[in-house]
């Protein structure tokens, strides 16, 4: 058995484990391995990255984009264009408001009324005042003037002003806008009870200053926004006048007529006297206060007539703030002797002084008394007062061509001294003038040839007299003093000139009130 050849026989079956489906997944290489991370890694960034994302984008907080309106961007408000600018103050006519820093101020000399008329000019320029026509380096003057219009009396004739070019509110008081010249233009603003202020400016640049410091006028004027309701009123018989003053004060009179009231703490005294001097002589003749003197005041305004006050002097026994005026021969001294700083009571002091009035009968002039007067060679007729006279010729050698159209004068025969406060006279005369030649550019040859002048700049202003557009300014003709004129053109070739003259100058506002009554009735009768 051991030669047979044995046959193959196969190798014992293995058990095989069930193949498993194959996987769509290729199992990867070293190199694929590696690519998987990073892709992990990139993941990972980019949670963290989005993360901060989100947190810096609730937390960021970037400027404001302006919004846009039509397309364009509204632009951030500018700056104050007055923030560098200097400030004017005028304590005696009670405002303020700012001017440019490269500008400064200086009171025009001579002026009638000191302190009422300043200017302005560029820093370093020597001064040079307009008057009449002639040039001047003056930006802005400003001009404090009497007005005792009501506001809408103010209102309704500013149309008629020359070259008027609208009606607005300033400083809360109303006032109007008139453009004369090119490159010039004038604010005209009626800021108190009886003060008006006209504000002009002479060049471009000045105009354009102009409209801005109109908007920071500011007025201090108790008159202008007094809120006494409650006020009660006193009034004094033999002064002729009256006043008003809170009801927590008292006034009292003596036998003499001299008033005494107490603000506060301190004592307000009103002595009155009869008096035939002017405001500066009696101040100087009849003060007993060495700090008093005429040239040491500063100009102020009561009720309209041109005063002297002297603040915080050393006289009395604790010191004092005095007013003076003369008013239709009466002189009046008002005091207040503080017990105080001053500066606690001025506020109401000013605003008691705002409210005082003359009473005399010449503030109020009834006209349906009047008598008619016609003219020598009846070319008009008017209305005037009983106190007025008919008087002779007042220039016997006229110029050839003008017109004596008489005199009315409180004296008769009339003279050019006049003894009382209360005494002043109309002169009138017709003089000839050129066919071509305009009203304004007359009155301006008319005075230059007669040695004469406008008072400040501008000083002239437009009225209407029997329907036509005349001429009234303040002024002098050659060595003449201060007075009124008034230019009314009759024709073509021919204008009458009205003069009012009396013991001021220029003349007092009561007779300057009836010169304008008087030039209501005036009618042309050829």
């Amino acid at each position: 058995m051991d030669n047979q050849t044995a046959e193959p026989t196969n190798p014992p079956a293995q058990t095989v484990p069930p193949v498993q489906p194959a996987s769509s997944v290729t199992p990867p290489s070293s190199k694929s391995f590696l690519s998987g991370k990073l892709i992990i890694l990139i993941v990972i960034f980019l949670i963290i990255f989005a993360g901060g994302g989100t947190y810096l984008a609730l937390n960021f907080k970037s400027e404001p984009t302006p919004p846009f309106v039509g397309g364009s961007p509204i632009k951030s408000p500018e700056s104050d264009p007055t923030a560098t600018w200097k400030t004017y103050t005028n304590t005696t006519y009670g405002f303020s408001f700012k001017y440019p820093k490269a500008w400064y101020t200086q009171e025009v000399p001579g002026w009638s009324t000191p302190g009422a008329s300043i200017s302005f000019y560029q820093n370093g320029a020597t001064p040079t005042e307009n008057y009449a026509d002639t040039p001047t380096n003056t930006l802005l003057n400003v001009q404090l003037s009497k007005n005792t219009q009501t506001n809408e009396q103010f209102r309704n004739t500013a149309p008629q002003a020359y070259g008027y070019q609208k009606t607005l509110t300033i400083g809360g008081a109303p006032a109007f806008q008139i453009q004369a010249k090119t490159n010039t233009r004038q604010y005209y603003i009626k800021y108190s009870t009886a003060n008006l202020m006209i504000l002009t400016a002479y060049t471009s640049e000045a105009v354009t200053a102009l409209d801005v410091i109109v908007s920071s006028i500011k007025f201090t004027d108790a008159s202008q926004a007094a809120d006494t309701p409650t006020w009660k009123t006193y009034t004094n018989a033999k002064g002729k006048y009256s006043l008003q003053y809170p009801p927590t004060s008292t006034f009292t009179e003596d036998a003499n007529g001299n008033a005494t009231g107490n603000l506060s703490n301190n004592k307000v005294v009103i002595a009155t006297e009869p008096t035939v001097l002017s405001l500066s002589n009696y101040i100087d003749q009849k003060t007993w206060c060495l700090s008093i003197s005429s040239t040491t005041g500063k100009a102020f305004n009561l009720n309209s007539d041109n005063s002297l006050r002297f603040d915080k002097t050393p006289c009395g026994s604790t010191g004092s703030t005095d007013i003076y005026s003369v008013h239709n021969g009466i002189a009046y001294h008002i005091f207040i002797e503080t017990q105080e700083n001053f500066d606690k009571v001025q506020p109401i002091f000013d605003q008691i002084l705002s409210t005082f009035k003359f009473t005399d009968a010449s503030q109020t002039t009834d006209a349906s008394t009047w008598k008619t007067y016609t003219s020598p060679n009846k070319i008009f007729t008017l209305k005037y007062p009983l106190s007025l006279n008919v008087t002779q010729k007042y220039i016997s050698n006229l110029p050839s061509g003008w017109l004596d159209e008489g005199v009315l004068s409180t004296t008769q025969p009339w003279n050019d001294s006049f003894t009382k406060n209360s005494d002043y006279r109309i002169n009138f005369s017709q003089v000839p003038k050129s066919s071509g030649e305009s009203l304004e550019n007359f009155v301006s040859r008319f005075i230059k040839e007669r040695g004469g002048s406008f008072l400040i700049p501008d000083s002239k202003k437009t009225i209407r007299v029997d329907g036509k557009e005349s001429i009234w300014y303040v002024g002098n003709l050659g060595p003449a003093t201060k007075h009124i004129e008034v230019y009314i053109p009759k024709t073509n070739t021919e204008v009458l000139i009205v003069e009012l003259w009396d013991n001021n100058q220029p003349p007092s506002v009561d007779h300057q009130n009836i010169l304008d009554q008087i030039l209501s009735t005036f009618k042309f009768t050829q």
